[in-house]
């Protein structure tokens, strides 16, 4: 058992991020929730932005982290089109995809560290990830259920 590389993906309390939003439609994922501050569109882009934060600091980059919290969260309330929301979701994917590689690593590989000055591992910056995205995905779900969308009808995949 890897909790790493199983929690990426979902397991027990966790939900997929991919499954809490792949049959969403676009339309949807921009819609605002009375006293909510951010749509699930806003959701998945804070997302991307911070898991590719967390990977390009794996990767030895030093990005800079955004002046406030509001530099990490997309502006629009949605995506312009399904095509725009489709990209989103594949890069999503592909960054889940990369966390997975990464937990799946040596021992060596994981206890890395990323970062000299927060003593921060690989394995640690993982696990931060997995608890952003955990954190949101309850956020994402929550909304969901106020648009009427959660728990996903019979027709829908999964």
């Amino acid at each position: 058992m890897n909790a790493l590389k199983d929690l990426i993906h979902g397991t027990g309390s966790h939900v997929d991020p991919i499954v809490a939003v792949e049959d969403l439609a676009w339309e949807l994922a921009g819609r605002r929730v009375l006293h909510l501050p951010h749509t699930i569109w806003q959701q998945i882009g804070h997302l991307n932005y911070w898991i590719d934060f967390g990977l390009k600091a794996i990767e030895g980059a030093r990005p800079k982290p955004p002046q406030n919290d509001d530099d990490s969260w997309p502006k629009a309330d949605g995506p312009a089109d399904d095509v725009v929301w489709r990209h989103e979701l594949a890069l999503l994917r592909t960054n889940l995809d990369q966390m997975t590689t990464l937990a799946d690593a040596r021992a060596s590989t994981l206890s890395r560290i990323v970062s000299p000055k927060a003593g921060s591992t690989v394995e640690s910056v993982l696990w931060q990830l997995i608890t952003h995205n955990s954190y949101h995905c309850g956020q994402i779900i929550q909304l969901r259920y106020s648009l009427g969308q959660w728990p996903r009808t019979a027709a829908s995949p999964g």
